[in-house]
């Protein structure tokens, strides 16, 4: 297996310091004596002991994110060790000040006893239990990290019996969610650190685990910072000196995210919801001030942020299209009826071609969502579901199912702690097109009406157009088919769909095909939760009403256009009130997708970012610029690392 961290080593330490001997091994004349030399100290007003950056510091530094800077970034070795030293200066600054500005915790377990040593981690008396437990957790996790980077149990990815087909596109800014572990589950790992990270007190039975450990000691002898290791416990080598380091590290780290989050939260009680219902007004009347061009430029650039909210013009909105696409052959054979009929009828090739269209196979597409990892959890039932960012449904029961036989490949590992689920495939189902449409219809729901439409001379599946009532997450379903079943790159998309414009003049040339157009037109005539089946050379378009963009008075203020979306205010009585409970839960609200948290994160981002800077750069040029006597920085120290 790949050992990235033992090439990142040698290529490192190979370009910070002279080597001799042969491989990456790093020897000098005295290399504990030259790493421990102090170069830099930081103590700032109030701060009772005096911090110390040694050489040694500098190295896992650049071992960290300085190698990036001289090969990605174009950096020289003194600009990057430079920019290294004041990081670290900076970073000291940063957290005395914090210990300074906070309200001592110094928290204790049930029994009453303190939770650390607080003398020894001074930043972790300002720490909650959680906070610790938390540092904790993440500073054993490194040393996990470093032996599952070397460990490989000989296994291979075992796959399921069916072609995955096509890449499929994955809905925007999808990303898998990381499992959330418990407090309690944080806490046995903690108990457990010595198993996990010890062979001899584990007791090891797994060859290829101690072979891991064996493999890491060697690379830290070999560069010099294995240090007074004892025998078994990774935490005692250098790298991790003695474990202190890193664990000081991390209570400082959620020290400074606690002050950097007081910091952001006063900024953003600095805006207030009348301040959003500005720009929001801001907004509408420009749309209220667009020339008809504007406008129409307006429909193809919509934002989540600045969606239409005034429309001057009649006939304008949107539809989605599921397209049931037709395959090669069936591509040729419809380009074949003119070649063969040159003088045929609209009417009989639309029934030529409708003979072809009737053999369509329709398929669940998402197979590669499956063996890429995506989320997805596969049910008691045998259904597998993908959850987190891969589903629109809010409520679990309207996402729709995989259709197809999928396998758990690794149930075995369950209780393992770094276990994820690998799922493979074994078959997916495939539709005719009547049996897709009574698919769909069962997985819509609600009640099911239809009309003939016969009037616009189009080809339409089965002559009626459906209305839909009592659907559940209407466009979340309607989104759901869509990236499951449409062969339509151009309809994989979270937004509102595709723009119907008003029946085209004489200077305008139409931007669909007829039928397209013409169904579209017809679905904004009918209204909600409307669909039609139309025929066109690239297969049958399932298209459904998505919006018809019109005056709406109601709209001229933030209040009513928050009213007509549908938000779950949870529980507020107003606007107002629900404005401020998001404040107060901002970073793990729950309903980050809705208008007025997307509205208020546009108008305020900016503003929060700067805060945070101002913030830093105004306590870093206090103690280091303005106040004398509170950083040294000794560079004829290292100045071999700066080439």
């Amino acid at each position: 297996m790949k050992k990235k961290l033992l090439a990142a080593l040698c290529a490192v330490m190979a370009f910070v310091v002279t080597l001799t001997g042969t491989g990456c091994n790093l020897v000098t004349t005295d290399t504990d004596r030259d790493m421990n030399q102090v170069v830099a100290t930081v103590q700032i007003t109030g701060y009772d002991r005096k911090d110390e950056i040694k050489k040694s510091d500098m190295i896992m530094a650049f071992l960290n994110y300085g190698y990036l800077y001289v090969q990605s970034y174009g950096y020289t070795r003194e600009q990057t060790f430079n920019l290294i030293i004041n990081n670290l200066v900076n970073t000291r600054i940063l957290v005395q000040n914090a210990v300074t500005q906070s309200e001592a915790v110094n928290a204790k377990d049930a029994d009453g006893n303190p939770l650390e040593d607080y003398s020894e981690y001074l930043a972790a008396g300002y720490l909650t239990e959680e906070q610790i437990l938390d540092a904790k957790y993440s500073a054993l996790s490194d040393i996990n990290t470093l032996l599952d980077s070397y460990t490989d149990d000989g296994s291979t990815d075992k796959k399921g019996d069916s072609a995955i087909g096509e890449v499929r596109t994955a809905p925007e800014n999808a990303a898998n969610a990381e499992d959330e572990v418990t407090d309690e589950e944080k806490k046995e790992y903690i108990a457990e650190s010595n198993e996990k990270t010890n062979p001899v007190l584990s007791n090891m039975k797994e060859d290829y685990r101690r072979a891991a450990f064996n493999d890491v000691v060697k690379l830290l002898t070999n560069n010099s910072l294995l240090g007074d290791y004892k025998n078994g416990d990774l935490k005692t080598t250098d790298y991790y000196k003695d474990y202190k380091d890193t664990l000081r590290s991390y209570y400082e780290s959620e020290l400074l995210t606690a002050y950097s989050d007081d910091v952001l939260a006063a900024a953003r009680a600095r805006y207030t919801f009348a301040d959003i219902a500005a720009r929001y007004e801001e907004i509408y009347n420009k749309q209220v001030g667009w020339s008809n061009a504007e406008f129409v430029a307006a429909l193809e650039n919509t934002t989540a942020t600045e969606p239409i909210l005034y429309c001057g013009l009649d006939g304008y909105g949107y539809v989605y299209n599921l397209l049931l696409g037709v395959n090669d052959y069936q591509t040729t054979a419809i380009e074949d009826i003119r070649t063969d009929k040159p003088n045929i009828s609209d009417a009989d090739y639309a029934t030529e071609r409708a003979k072809i269209l009737k053999n369509t196979v329709i398929s669940d597409l998402r197979s590669s969502w499956i063996t890429a990892g995506y989320d997805g959890e596969l049910g008691a039932d045998g259904a597998f579901k993908f959850t987190g960012d891969y589903t629109f449904a809010k409520d679990s029961a309207n996402s729709l199912a995989f259709q197809g036989t999928v396998r758990h490949l690794n149930p075995e590992q369950e209780e393992e702690d770094d276990y994820v689920a690998e799922y493979g495939i074994d078959g997916v189902k495939t539709f005719g097109l009547d049996e897709f449409i009574d698919f769909m219809n069962g997985y819509l729901g609600g009640t099911i009406t239809a009309s003939e439409y016969t009037d616009l001379g189009v080809s339409v599946y089965g002559g009626n157009i459906y209305g839909l009532s009592g659907v559940e997450e209407y466009d979340a379903k309607i989104k759901e088919l869509i990236f499951a079943f449409s062969t339509d790159s151009g309809s994989l998309s979270s937004g509102k769909g595709y723009i119907i414009k008003p029946p085209v003049d004489g200077s305008n040339t139409e931007e669909y095909v007829d039928t397209f157009a013409a169904a579209g037109r017809k679905l904004l005539e009918t209204g909600d939760s409307s669909y039609v089946i139309v025929a066109s050379d690239y297969g049958y378009h399932i298209m459904f009403y998505s919006e018809l963009l019109t005056v709406h008075e109601e709209y001229a203020t933030l209040e009513g256009y928050l009213d007509s979306l549908g938000i779950d205010m949870m529980g507020a009585s107003d606007w107002e009130t629900y404005y401020n409970n998001m404040l107060a839960d901002y970073e793990d609200f729950e309903d980050k997708d809705n208008y007025l948290y997307l509205l208020t994160d546009s108008v305020i981002s900016a503003a929060l970012t700067n805060a945070e800077t101002n913030a830093q750069n105004e306590i870093v040029n206090k103690y280091r610029y303005d106040t004398e006597g509170c950083v040294q920085i000794f560079s004829e120290l290292y100045a071999d690392l700066l080439g």
